[in-house]
């Protein structure tokens, strides 16, 4: 199994920041350099304890033809952040996007989620960092603006 210690978190200093933590169950922001540009994730850790056996927590299904995971996060885990991400759905990124750990079960959360996520909290009385989310989401903005220019770039030199 894979050690949460080898799971690569940031390229930067300053990461992971953490979003939401009750002393068990964390939200963290992971932040890379990627082949176009830098970008963030959103990521849910979940300790192993939490887990019983045959507990599915994120299940991986098809809407619209698009790979997508659904949670159903363990019903030990904190009950108002098991309310705001019960049944949430999300596009997959990576393959990786739901990465079993010696210590936790790693969920990389979609971005349509994370734009989701303030009103989700605040629903369902979630205490979270409401400023570091707000700046996240400033970063995903300008993250995407910076790949989506990169891949046209890219796209028009190919065409050349």
């Amino acid at each position: 199994m894979l050690k949460y210690s080898d799971v690569p978190k940031s390229d930067f200093a300053g990461f992971p920041k953490t979003l939401y933590d009750d002393g068990d169950a964390k939200i963290e922001i992971w932040r890379y350099k990627g082949a176009f540009a830098e970008y963030s994730q959103l990521t849910l850790l979940i300790p192993n304890k939490f887990f019983s056996a045959g507990e599915n927590v994120a299940v991986k299904v098809r809407i619209k033809g698009k790979n997508c995971i659904c949670l159903n996060p363990p019903r030990k885990i904190n009950p108002k952040l098991n309310a705001a991400l019960q049944d949430e759905r999300f596009e997959m990124e990576r393959d990786d996007d739901v990465l079993p750990t010696d210590e936790y079960l790693i969920i990389r959360l979609g971005n349509s989620l994370a734009f989701n996520l303030e009103r989700l909290f605040d629903k369902h009385g979630v205490g979270y960092n409401r400023e570091l989310l707000i700046q996240y989401l400033k970063d995903l903005g300008v993250e995407d603006e910076i790949y989506k220019k990169a891949v046209a770039a890219m796209n028009t030199t190919n065409l050349k």
